[in-house]
């Protein structure tokens, strides 16, 4: 007999996973068409070794698409898609957070430009405008807490 799964129904499930994967995937082809642009906004993070700003620049926007695609096409891939968006989502909120103890302003790189991540210093504490990364990692947390 198969255990049954406690958590969120699966069509609310499968919704959220759609949600999340056009959000990576809308990230992820401003990223693929035009690498360079990206590479800086990588390099503005300062949070990469220089040699591997343009692997990361090309490689990332990739994992962005395949990690979509997963959450939305194959169910069996799920579980690794998440755990995939949970370490990339950590990796960005560790960029920021190292913008934010720099105070620096950079553009996030996220949606082709424009979206700036702007870091306004307030007695040693920062405030974030763009984007609103917190709505994404709770659909993240909630997805990932039902299927694993």
């Amino acid at each position: 007999m198969k255990a049954r799964r406690i958590g969120i129904p699966f069509l609310l499930e499968w919704i959220l996973c759609l949600a999340l994967a056009a959000v990576f995937f809308a990230a992820a082809i401003p990223k693929i068409g035009n690498p360079s642009a990206f590479a800086l906004s990588v390099h503005q993070y300062g949070i990469v070794p220089q040699l591997f700003v343009n692997a990361v620049a090309i490689y990332l926007p990739w994992l962005e698409i395949s990690c979509a695609a997963a959450l939305a096409f194959i169910p069996s891939a799920r579980r690794g898609a998440l755990w995939t968006a949970i370490a990339m989502l950590a990796a960005f909120a560790i960029a920021l957070g190292a913008t934010v103890v720099r105070g620096e302003v950079v553009s996030c790189g996220c949606f082709g430009g424009g979206f700036g991540i702007s870091v306004i210093s307030v007695r040693g504490g920062a405030v974030w405008t763009r984007p609103r990364m917190s709505d994404i990692q709770k659909v993240v947390v909630a997805v990932a807490v039902s299927a694993l």
